[in-house]
């Protein structure tokens, strides 16, 4: 019988151990994707500000563009206006200008008047344009927000995973523990070889006796190789009893 127990405690030291080299490669390879998602988003956030510095400058640019030539258009049509009451002032006086020079100078401001119509029409066109470009800019910030919230929440899910398979990770290492304690002094060993009873119970070395401690059976000179492996690869803590690591 003991033979047996021994074989199967063996498997399932084997199937804990497969069970944890799983976790541990689960628990990297999504370290190694939210690694990348951060740069991503990092990346993403760069182009964005970039692209918004940029728009702003546009704008701005845009901005100063428009009130230099509505500025401009401002003053054309006052010189226009202080011509034409020059020119009624002068077309009122029987004394004054002659009929044909009067005619040529409202030739001359109806040649002007569409001129302003013609500048007034491109400042129109161009506020237009203006506004256009305003709202492909706040549409364009829109999407990367949007872009940039999305990855954020995939990166939020993304450590809700990994804290959920470390906490998984660590219920394990506690289960292994606990199975690695000596049951006398009840402290984990640090090294090996680590003896174990025909039932698969473990003890170490300064405590070890003739018969098993937890089931009395004899304990033999048996040696657990998994338990050996197990204890070079969790942590311990320090033997200094000042020591908090």
């Amino acid at each position: 019988m003991a033979p047996k127990k021994e074989s199967r405690t063996w498997n399932m030291k084997s199937v804990e151990r497969d069970e944890r080299m799983m976790l541990e490669e689960e628990i990297d390879a999504l370290k190694n994707i939210i690694e990348d998602q951060n740069e991503q988003l990092q990346a993403a956030e760069s182009r964005e500000n970039a692209q918004i510095k940029k728009h702003d400058d546009s704008i701005k640019e845009i901005t100063e563009n428009y009130k230099k030539e509505m500025d401009n258009l401002r003053t054309q049509i006052k010189e226009e206006k202080e011509k034409c009451e020059i020119l009624k002032s002068n077309s009122a006086d029987p004394d004054g200008l002659k009929y044909n020079d009067v005619l040529k100078q409202r030739i001359a401001i109806d040649a002007q008047k569409k001129e302003l119509d013609s500048i007034k029409s491109k400042a129109e066109e161009d506020e237009k344009k203006h506004q256009e470009t305003v709202r492909d800019i706040l549409n364009t910030n829109d999407a990367d927000k949007m872009e940039i919230s999305c990855l954020k929440t995939e990166v939020e899910k993304k450590h809700e995973e990994l804290n959920a398979l470390l906490a998984k990770y660590e219920k394990f290492v506690d289960k292994l523990k606990d199975k690695l304690e000596c049951p006398v002094c009840l402290d984990i060993p640090r090294s090996g070889p680590i003896s174990v009873c025909p039932n698969g119970h473990f003890v170490c070395n300064k405590c070890k006796v003739n018969s098993c401690p937890t089931c009395r059976e004899s304990m033999g000179t048996g040696k657990s190789l998994l338990a050996v492996t197990i204890i070079e690869n969790i942590d311990h803590k320090c033997k200094f009893t000042v020591c908090q690591e």
